[in-house]
């Protein structure tokens, strides 16, 4: 693939860890404002941070795997449920 593919992915995960931060950080999830935000300076598409190929592979199907996960961990799209008073 094309380095401008692998800036652009590079963009939208970091973007994507950008918004879960501030997400988080609204619902006062501190430990999740780390993570997502070690994840958004990891993959950050203006100061690159070089590692062998090898590693990356590594590191993008565990990011990928632990963001997937961490969509349904998380529940931060769902409303809570509203309890009905009688």
């Amino acid at each position: 693939m094309s380095i401008e593919i692998f800036t652009l992915l590079r963009f939208v995960v970091f973007a994507s860890a950008a918004y879960v931060v501030w997400m988080v950080h609204e619902v006062q999830k501190e430990k999740w404002v780390w993570i997502f935000g070690f994840l958004a300076v990891l993959f950050n598409p203006f100061i690159v941070i070089h590692l062998d190929r090898e590693l990356w592979i590594f590191i993008d199907a565990i990011v990928g795997a632990f963001m997937i996960i961490s969509i349904f961990a998380l529940n931060l799209g769902q409303k809570p449920s509203a309890h009905k008073v009688l």
